[in-house]
């Protein structure tokens, strides 16, 4: 997290850019993507990437044996953003609410928002679908809340990365923007 990936602070040529309108639907579109269990809803390019907290939690081709043997989340790491989310392993997800798309850069394609991610402690077991040799997956969770800033960059139309980071607090707790 020294430096920004390239990709973020690279300028969109005119032919990508989309209306400020389009790149908040999109950036929201992810967020209802995590709560549906359903990685269709928003529309990832292929190689988009999502880091979380500084690291890759989504399309991970690099990851070393330590890293994969190191929580048994590694198969889902190294998915595509949106084959990850149709899988249910985010289904402990309850809610993402009080959205804040904040700010827009629309010459270099990113959206800034804050949110609060709900986690009430269901399901107690995920159901996972799609993941050969997988099909649940146990929340050991419990009840939190996370209070989360994300970056997309959005090239016509699609979300090819995603930066992260939040941190998590007690179920329940109230923001600085309610």
């Amino acid at each position: 997290m020294a430096k920004p990936r390239p990709g973020l602070v690279e300028p969109l040529e005119p032919s990508e850019r989309v209306s400020r309108a389009e790149m908040l639907k999109v950036a929201n579109s992810y967020y209802d993507a995590i709560v549906q269990d359903d990685g269709t809803v928003a529309p990832f390019a292929d190689e988009c990437q999502r880091r979380e907290n500084g690291g890759t939690s989504a399309n991970d081709q690099e990851q070393s044996p330590e890293e994969a043997a190191e929580d048994g989340f590694s198969v889902f790491r190294k998915m595509k953003c949106g084959e990850q989310l149709s899988t249910g392993v985010m289904s402990y997800i309850s809610d993402i609410n009080r959205r804040r798309l904040v700010a827009v850069d629309e010459e270099l394609g990113l959206v800034f928002a804050y949110s609060m991610f709900v986690h009430d402690g269901e399901p107690k077991v995920m159901k996972i679908i799609g993941v050969p040799g997988i099909t649940e997956r146990p929340n050991r969770y419990g009840p939190f809340d996370l209070p989360a800033a994300h970056m997309f960059k959005i090239r016509s139309g699609r979300i090819y990365e995603i930066e992260a980071i939040g941190y998590l607090t007690p179920h329940g707790i109230t923001n600085g923007w309610e």
